[in-house]
Parts: structure tokens; sequence; C-alpha cells
């Protein structure tokens, strides 16, 4: 009984062994320095299995990877083998381990790679190429925009490659421009030089070490450029740089904006403008040493007896001397409730000058315009009837008060022409007024802007239901006596003038309260306007 346990113990392990052969791992070569890569060969004794490379992720960059298939029939016998190959880069120095592969339904042995330190090449060793790097700080702020600037140097011919950086944690990293290319003579012999300029941005404050810029491509190793030229793949690393962040210093101007100077501009303002009417503010702010998502909105505070309409933010960003440049411009609209001096307020962004290493702002002096009354016809009142020239004047009470019977002839006269006029006005149809007849209000052209018209032909609907039109919408405001209408016009004013709202929710707020028409305060303004009675009352 215990023979055969061992048998079967045996047995187990000769099929456990035999299982674990279907899948063999080898890399080459053993040993590389930092920034090379090595070849991982993966087989597997099967056909239609795919391996699971997921396992290097940890400390490896799959660079690149082929397979073939390889059938054989040998003494009738069929067999198959498929085959990975597998280009790894490791992410670190030392000795790493490569994990076990899943490949079909097994696995791969895992396997030791020793990775040297990197060789930085240098013109001094004679090295055909390398890479070069520098920083425009080494002790920035936080936040702080810091040109990273990284140089290869060739002097074989190079068919192609791929030069680049990696961020570090808590930094961002973006290329700044174009790449640049030139030829340097060094040490007497010629080089090609092509420059690739970074913006590294720390987010926190601390030591930050940056990852070493790499070069991997192909060369022309001998053979110049003929027929039977050879090509290699080559690789260059950079140097490895530290940075010391600062922290943000106690009392920083808040937002931390951090650049080495900041520049605040406003254009030419109008030489008046009228109540009612908008008039265009555009303010620059432009920061050398900064890209534009770091500064933040132009904003303008409130203005007494005015609304402002602020206008969707423009920003660009441009290189200049190999350093950013950030421009923002926004516009405002300022309709102005009232006429006399408006007065423009103090605009100020405060920042820290890199330049001085202190607080410091940019600031644009208060500024003020006249403003006229708005340009509006009034409707002409109704013309009320004059005394005809016949009629008859009460004598002053005061002359000949000691003749009684001039009073008794005076009330007899009146009371006799009373009487004719009774009679004759009995047997005449009612006089018409002299007074305009009354306009009625043709609503149809308002309701057709709101249901499909734009903003504009909205707008100049709203104004023709006033007689006459109104000037503009800052007129129509003052003459509306409706809280709905009024908050109505305002949200089209919105957005008209700064983009601000929906267009379906303005059109049916506008819809919901001026479907009748609009509701005016003074007479005479509208078309329903009623004129004088007239004197005598129809019977």
């Amino acid at each position: 009984m215990e023979i055969s346990r061992t048998l079967l113990a045996l047995v187990l392990l000769l099929w456990a062994g035999i299982a674990g052969a279907t899948v063999r791992a080898d890399v080459q070569p053993r040993r590389i320095s930092f920034g090379n890569t090595a070849t991982l060969t993966l087989e597997a004794d099967a056909v239609n299995v795919v391996p699971d490379l997921a396992p290097l992720n940890g400390n490896f960059v799959v660079r690149g990877q082929s397979s073939s298939v390889q059938t054989s029939i040998i003494n009738g016998q069929q067999s198959a083998r498929t085959t990975y190959i597998v280009e790894i880069e490791p992410r670190s120095e030392g000795v790493l381990t490569i994990p076990a592969i899943p490949f079909g339904s097994e696995s791969s042995e895992p396997l030791v790679l020793e990775v040297t330190p990197a060789q930085q090449g240098s013109a001094a060793r004679g090295d055909p190429y390398w890479i070069d790097a520098e920083l425009g700080s080494t002790s920035p702020y936080v936040q702080q925009a810091v040109s990273y600037t990284v140089r290869l140097y060739y002097s074989v011919p190079i068919s192609d490659g791929k030069l680049d950086a990696e961020a570090p944690a808590n930094a961002s990293l973006r290329q700044l421009g174009e790449d640049r290319q030139w030829q340097e003579e060094i040490d007497g012999r010629r080089h090609g030089v092509v420059e690739r300029r970074y913006l590294l941005i720390p987010e926190r404050s601390g030591a930050l070490e940056l990852a070493p810029a790499r070069f991997r491509g192909s060369a022309q190793v001998s053979g110049g450029g003929g027929f039977f030229g050879r090509v290699q793949s080559i690789s260059a690393v950079g140097p490895r740089l530290r940075l010391d962040v600062r922290a943000q210093p106690d009392g920083a101007p808040q937002p931390w904006i951090v650049v080495r100077s900041l520049g605040l501009a406003r254009a030419a303002l109008p030489a008046g403008a009228r109540v009612g009417e908008p008039l265009l503010l555009e303010l620059t702010l432009s920061a050398d040493g900064a890209l534009s998502d770091q500064l933040p909105d132009l904003e303008l505070p409130a203005i007494a007896d005015a609304q402002v309409f602020p206008e969707a933010m423009q920003r660009t960003d441009s290189v200049v001397e190999g350093q950013p440049v950030a421009v923002l411009k926004r516009r405002f609209a300022i309709v102005p409730a009232r006429e006399g001096r408006l007065n423009l307020p103090e605009v100020r962004v405060p920042y820290w000058n890199l330049d001085q290493d202190r607080a410091d702002a940019a600031v644009l002096a208060p500024a003020s315009l006249e403003i006229a009354a708005a340009a509006v016809a009034m409707a002409p009142m109704p013309a009320v009837p004059a005394v005809a020239d016949g009629a008859v004047r009460v004598p002053d009470r005061h002359v000949d008060d000691a003749v009684p019977w001039r009073w008794v002839s005076v009330w007899l006269t009146c009371a006799l022409l009373a009487a004719l006029v009774w009679g004759w006005r009995r047997g005449q149809p009612p006089p018409r007024s002299t007074a305009p007849p009354a306009r009625t209000l043709d609503l149809m052209p308002l309701r057709r802007a709101l249901d499909g018209g734009d903003l504009v032909e909205i707008a100049d609907a709203l104004r023709h239901c006033c007689e006459p039109p109104a000037l503009n919408l800052g007129v129509l405001l003052d003459l509306i006596d409706d809280p709905a209408q009024d908050e109505a016009l305002r949200a089209l004013q919105r957005l008209r003038w700064a983009g601000a709202g929906e267009h379906a929710s303005v059109r049916a707020q506008l819809r919901a309260t001026f479907r009748n028409g609009p509701r005016l305060r003074k007479v005479g303004m509208m078309a329903k306007s009623q004129v004088l009675p007239p004197l005598y009352p129809a019977r």
C-alpha cells in the first residue's frame, strides 16, 4: 500500500513537470543599463493562445511585440508551437523580477533581469549621441511654471526615433512650442542638435525628482548613406534632475499667481454714451511666465447706475524667447441706467512677483465718461379745443357793482343763449372728436418673432409695440409696468450681450409674458392709450 502511494506521487510530480514545461520563457540580455530594452521570449506548445502581459506593467514598459506559429509533423505526430517576442524596458534600476506570464492554460516561470545605472553619454567621451537637459529653476514655488529644456546631440545619421520626457508625480509636464534643430561643432566634430522645450508645473511643495529624458531610435552605424548601410537600434538617457519646490509664502495674495510680470490694460473708451445704449469695455491681462489656464478670469466690479454683461473669456498662449506668455481678453457690455457721469471702478489683480520675490498687483486706474439722456421722441399729446373767439366773458364783479340791471341783462342773455344752443344740439348728430383715433395694436409681428425669430427680431418687435417705437430695450425697460415682463426683458439682454442663459428658456419666458403685448406705465406711448373724451356725450 505504501509503495502504491509513492509511485502515485512520482507520477503526479512527473506529470506536473511535463505540464509545466509546455510554456517556456527566456530574456536576453540578462543585464542591461537603465534606459535600454531587453527581449522576452515566450513559447507555448499550443495554437490560438495569447499571453497575458498585464503582470509586466508593474516594473516594465512594453515597447513592442511580435508572434509566430510553427506546426510540424514527425512520424505521423502533429505538433504546434506559438512564440511571442516582447520588447520590455525597465522602469527603475536594480534587480527586477519578470513575473510569471499566463500563456493559454499554463504560465511561464519567473525570470530575473539586472538593470545597472544609466550611462549618460557626452562629447568628452567621444559618444556618437547623448542627451543633455536643464531646468529654468531648481527651487521654484508651487504652481510656478518652470522651463525644462532637453537637447539630443548626435554625430551619426539617425533615420528615425522618439524623444520624450515623463511627467513626475505631483506635477504636470507639457511640451512648449515646436522642436528646434541646428548643427553645432563640438571638439572639432560636427553634431546635429534637436531641442525640445517643456513646461513643468509642480503641484505640491517639497522634493521633486524628474526622471531622465529618453531617446529611442535607429541610426546608420556603418556604410554611410549608401546601399550597404547598416541600421542599428540606439537609445540614450539624459541626466536625472531634482527640484526643491517652495510653498506659498505667508500672506501671499489669493488667488495664487506666480509670474515674472503681470500687465493690465483697458481699450480706449468711447467719447460718450446714452441711457439704455450698451457701451463696450475691453480689458486685457498679459502674464510673462505662465499659461493662460493658470490665470483667473477677468472680472469687473459692480458699477453704480449701470448693468454689466460680461462676454466669454478669450485665452491665448505663445512663446517669447523660450518662455511662455499668456494673454487674456474679455469684453463687458455696460448699459447705463441714468444720465450724468458714469464712474468705472479700479480693477486690481494681485500676484507674486518672481523678479522681486514679493507680493505685487496689476492695477487699472478708475475712469469716467458722460452719459447723455436717452434719444426718445415723446408722442404728441392730443390737442385741447380752444375757446371760441366769441365766447361771453363774465365782467369783473367790481365793475359796475352799483348797477343791478346790468346783472339782470347778463343772466338773461346767458339763459337765452343756453336755450338756443340746447335746442340746436337736439336736432344735430353728436359731434366727432378732433383727437386722432386710437390705433389698434397688431400683435401678429410680435407673436411671429417670439415663435420663430432670432433675438434681434424679437427685440425689434418689442420696440415697435410702442408709439413711437422705443429706441432700444433699455428705454423699453423704463416704460414696462409689469415685474414679469421686466425680468423677461433683462434675460433677453443678458442672452444677447453676455451669452448668459439658454435660448429656449428665454424665448419661453418672453412668449409667456409678452403674448398679449407689453404693459407700459406712460400714457401716450402705447397704441391703446386713451384720448380726451368728447365735449358732449352721445345720447
